[in-house]
């Protein structure tokens, strides 16, 4: 994967686990963009449960657990490190 490619693909993520509304479209393969979705998700999941005071430490572990599948996907499948 090209590095800037990866910066802005990066970028883009962060501002929508952080809920700001941004077009990204990731094209490639299927399982290519199943593993990135999936991967924003868990992380947008995560940081909505530890931003809601309301939320419990099990359903925190619970999200952090979703998050680190997904990260391990990430970095097998892109060779890279899922930095979110």
């Amino acid at each position: 994967m090209n590095k800037d490619f990866a910066k802005k693909m990066i970028g883009y993520a962060s501002a929508s686990v952080l809920g700001k509304n941004v077009n990204l479209r990731f094209e490639g393969d299927d399982r290519s963009v199943s593993i990135m979705d999936s991967t924003i998700q868990a992380s947008r999941h995560l940081y909505e449960a530890l931003e809601d005071s309301n939320t419990t430490i099990s359903l925190i572990r619970d999200a952090l657990n979703q998050k680190h599948t997904a990260s391990a996907q990430f970095k097998q499948h892109f060779g890279f490190t899922w930095p979110l």
